[in-house]
């Protein structure tokens, strides 16, 4: 790095086992001017990643008053679809069906490539149909704009679908910051099946990862009075109890709120002086 009165220029280096102030600019593959910001005070030199993201995170420098923050982006989703479509070329894994429908579903939860996730996932049905595999096809459709289709064919797939299939499909979504997904199918299957004790348990949890306390606690209260024994009824107990003593926020808006504290945290934390 280079400082500058009102900019910094920091160098990357195709010399990756360079040491202390050894330089030659021949060894550049990019520099970047970056503005340097007022920070937290920090008595040892720090570098840092920060501003996590699938497709990115922001380098800092952290010394005395100063960050040089220097943002990073890598286009992840279109990496990961490319190697999909080079796996589904050609080879064995062009008939995996499970591949192919990971495949569709991350498509359809980065918004991109729409096409080719319905192709997949239609190649992925033709082989073996499953839930979960109508249930992504039954996104690709909504996103298409075709509600109708999407409704038609979710309500198919959840008359034929077990307790099993829907509820562990829930918790993926859940998983994925997608509660609300996993709460219209879960609904929908309650609806359908008659309201057995383990979906009702997974609705509750799908409305508490939502952060929807007075849900949760209700469809907890319908699924304790159908839990069958004393094991299932301890472990919703477990699920209300959670409740009542903590507030409830969405799991992305707990990640959310905590990331900045913890990164003060590592921030303020200066090693022990060597002895």
């Amino acid at each position: 790095m280079i400082p500058g009165l009102s900019s910094w220029t920091v160098i990357l280096s195709n010399n990756s086992g360079a040491w202390g102030t050894v330089y030659d600019q021949k060894d550049d593959a990019l520099r970047v001017d970056v503005i340097p910001l007022a920070a937290d005070f920090t008595e040892w030199m720090m570098f840092d990643f920060a501003e996590l993201s699938d497709t990115g995170a922001t380098l800092e420098l952290r010394w005395v008053k100063l960050r040089v923050p220097v943002r990073i982006g890598v286009p992840t989703p279109e990496i990961v679809l490319g190697r999909a479509r080079g796996a589904f070329a050609a080879g064995p894994d062009s008939t995996n069906r499970i591949m192919l429908r990971d495949a569709a579903a991350y498509a359809v939860s980065k918004k991109i490539h729409p096409d080719e996730a319905l192709s997949w996932i239609d190649r992925s049905i033709a082989a073996r149909p499953d839930f979960r595999s109508f249930c992504v096809k039954s996104d690709i459709l909504a996103d298409a704009g075709d509600r109708e289709g999407a409704g038609r064919l979710l309500n198919e797939a959840i008359a034929a679908a077990t307790e099993k299939d829907v509820t562990s499909y829930a918790a993926s979504l859940v998983r994925e910051y997608r509660p609300d997904r996993a709460i219209e199918i879960l609904e929908k299957f309650v609806t359908v099946k008659g309201a057995p004790w383990g979906a009702l348990k997974a609705l509750g949890d799908a409305h508490a990862a939502a952060g929807d306390r007075d849900a949760a606690l209700r469809v907890y209260g319908a699924a304790m009075e159908k839990a069958p024994g004393d094991d299932e009824k301890t472990d919703i107990g477990k699920a209300i109890a959670q409740l009542q003593w903590r507030p409830v926020v969405s799991r992305r808006e707990g990640i959310r709120r905590v990331i900045p504290y913890f990164e003060k945290c590592a921030r303020s934390a200066n090693p022990a002086r060597p002895s």
